[in-house]
């Protein structure tokens, strides 16, 4: 199942296949993105929910928050719906992939000193890095080949400052960037 959080369709190849068999969603609103999560999870044929994109997600609880509150309040209650959606996609049974969009932050003025963070609003939140709050972090880049093709690619433990991570084993350090593949890796890792 997928679940779209921003006005937006699906593009890459096959992505008709998903409409024809209904298992794309679209919710725009923090806590119609939370029912639609809670209702996907009742699903036991389901194994995997992906949520395209987390930017989405939280760009609507913060309009939520501000919507509802003044000031720090503001701040506290968007930090609040963060974890409360962190603490959904732990709970279900299903494995929750989550695409966001991703933002260099600076350790200091050095411009090498640097870490590739999943990009979110509010200092409270950057303090405590969102990927650490997830078992696995694939980093979507694109590698330029010797005869000038690109190849996309996700990186699956840390490189280049990025956050990627994953369980030892489970994935070679660099593979083709494939949903597909990666949901194949997990459900082989945790029979």
């Amino acid at each position: 199942k997928i679940l779209l959080t921003e006005k937006s369709t699906l593009t890459f190849p096959n992505a008709r296949r998903f409409y024809e068999a209904g298992s794309v969603f679209c919710e725009t609103t923090f806590v119609g993105i939370m029912q639609t999560i809670i209702e996907l999870s009742k699903d036991t044929n389901t194994k995997f929910i992906v949520i395209d994109s987390f930017t989405g997600m939280w760009r609507s609880a913060l309009k939520m928050a501000q919507k509802d509150y003044n000031g720090f309040a503001v701040w506290d209650n968007f930090a609040k719906y963060v974890q409360d959606f962190l603490n959904l996609i732990m709970d279900i049974p299903q494995c929750v992939m989550i695409i966001a969009h991703s933002e260099k932050v600076s350790a200091n003025d050095m411009d090498n000193d640097y870490v590739i963070e999943v990009m979110i609003e509010g200092r409270k939140l950057k303090k405590l890095p969102i990927s650490s709050n997830l078992e696995i972090c694939l980093y979507a880049t694109k590698e330029f080949e010797s005869d000038d093709s690109v190849r996309y690619c996700f990186y699956t433990n840390a490189l280049r400052h990025t956050p990627a991570k994953s369980p030892e084993g489970m994935l070679d350090r660099v593979i083709p960037n494939d949903l597909g593949l990666v949901a194949k890796a997990i459900l082989e890792y945790y029979k």
